[in-house]
């Protein structure tokens, strides 16, 4: 049983990374890249836009955007895309 389970686990992991193999690669070679942290930036004056401070991993490093923030998305964006073409 013990032999069992331990196979099962390391198929498993070995399924696991795999995948971030995958996902990595898909990163690397199409030009993309996937969202890993946002934070939205106040006006400074009162009548001031907003603004989202957007940090993507594009496979080789970290890529960071800026976008206008507006919470209804009429004037700008309501949350950073997560997935953007380079």
């Amino acid at each position: 049983m013990h032999r069992r389970w331990r196979k099962v686990m390391a198929l498993w992991i070995k399924l696991f990374v795999a995948t971030l193999a995958l996902g990595w690669l898909a990163l690397f070679f199409s030009s993309s890249a996937v969202l890993v942290w946002s934070r939205t930036i106040e006006a400074e004056n009162p009548g001031g836009q907003a603004s989202l401070s957007c940090r993507y991993f594009t496979g080789l490093g970290f890529v960071e955007r800026s976008y206008w923030h507006s919470s209804g998305g009429i004037l700008g964006r309501d949350a950073c895309p997560r997935l953007v073409k380079l």
